[in-house]
């Protein structure tokens, strides 16, 4: 039996159990993804009972993805860049971090068309997916990429992946108005402090599928859906040698 799970804290609103069960299933493949809701100070406990287990590998999800670096001892080169894990691979006894929600968000603008080439960026947020996703953008040769977070002294961490402007987010009302793409890569609902302000033919990309977001003629509103689709079939490949990005589609249209 392949055991694989999400590691985060809170796990409410988690489409991943469903979308990698319905996988495992189709595939015939004798695996289970468990839902694995465990708080911060039985982190480093927890996930080493897990190791005792058996479980062969993890999504890392909020607050985890730079915390779970602690208990890993070799990483890819593109989670080592960017300071985040949002995968884990048990192989040969080593726990190897990876981060695939930079193929994830790579593999969403594409199939939504965002070209960020000599596009004005604005990124909300500071941690994990705010990595991941200033990371793509960078290498998308944007003209101006803008930053902030509320907590504003986390911004410093992540500006060696890419030279964005630092903004304050007592200010994000004025770039939003400048920026033609504005990323929402935390967990917060920042819609109405966004959408109002975008010009017309702009582009607001929020990482999550939980929020209820309006339709706007002018404007492009995308949620994490195709995002968390993309991540968490390379996830599955990384763990079965296989992709299922259609199963995964369809195991959503079965929700619905």
């Amino acid at each position: 039996m392949l055991l694989t799970g999400l590691i985060g804290y809170p796990l409410i609103h988690t489409l991943s159990p469903r979308i990698h069960n319905f996988s495992f299933k189709k595939l015939k493949i004798e695996g289970i993804y468990f839902p694995l809701c465990i708080p911060p100070e039985d982190l480093e406990a927890v996930f080493h009972t897990l190791m005792k287990l058996g479980f062969k590998g993890f999504n890392i999800t909020n607050p985890y993805k730079m915390k779970i670096i602690e208990y890993l001892n070799a990483f890819t080169p593109i989670a080592e860049k960017i300071g985040a894990v949002n995968t884990v691979v048990i192989k040969n006894k080593k726990r190897i971090g990876d981060n695939t929600d930079v193929y994830g968000f790579a593999c969403s603008l594409k199939e939504h068309k965002i070209d960020l080439k000599n596009k004005k960026v604005l990124i909300i947020g500071a941690g994990g997916a705010a990595r991941a996703c200033l990371y793509v953008t960078g290498k998308n040769r944007p003209k101006m990429v803008y930053i902030t977070n509320r907590t504003e002294s986390k911004i410093e961490s992540i500006l060696s992946i890419y030279p964005a402007k630092k903004i304050p987010f007592s200010q994000i009302s004025q770039y939003v108005r400048i920026a033609d793409i504005v990323i929402n890569a935390t967990s917060i609902d920042f819609q109405n402090m966004v959408i109002p302000f975008l010009n017309p033919g702009c582009v607001y990309y929020d990482i999550n599928y939980c929020f209820e977001l309006p339709y706007r003629k002018k404007i492009k509103i995308i949620d994490g859906i195709s995002m968390l689709i993309y991540q968490a079939a390379h996830s599955f490949k990384l763990w079965t040698g296989y992709r299922p990005v259609n199963l995964m589609k369809r195991a959503l249209k079965e929700v619905e």
